[in-house]
């Protein structure tokens, strides 16, 4: 009984440890690619819509955020879609090689 309570114990004490974690902030590095080229996107915007803060890609696409779980980031490139990327536990693990899209915004003009 006693070796049982400790690993119940132990499992409590992870299971703290990582709701613990999961609120921390974090810096993601990334790049942001075109869907249709592979190509990375130049001046595009990273906004944290959670911490009211932003990052601009670099003329390889590539960025660096502060995010926690939850945080919603917007990304917006003149010619794109903008996009919507939710920070999940998950996306954590990627997060010094996360790698997102932005597709062209193909515009009709009226002649």
């Amino acid at each position: 009984m006693n070796e049982l309570q400790s690993i119940k114990v132990t499992i409590i004490l992870i299971l703290i440890f990582i709701c613990l974690k999961s609120s921390a902030q974090f810096t993601i590095r990334g790049i942001l690619k075109d869907t249709r080229s592979g190509l990375g996107i130049y001046n595009a915007h990273i906004i944290n819509r959670n911490a009211q803060s932003y990052s601009v890609t670099d003329s390889s696409g590539r960025f660096k955020i502060s995010v926690k779980t939850g945080d919603n980031l917007v990304l917006s490139s003149i010619g794109y879609k903008t996009n919507h990327y939710t920070i999940y536990n998950h996306t954590l693990v990627f997060k010094d090689s996360l790698i997102l899209y932005m597709t062209v915004d193909t515009v009709e003009l009226e002649q």
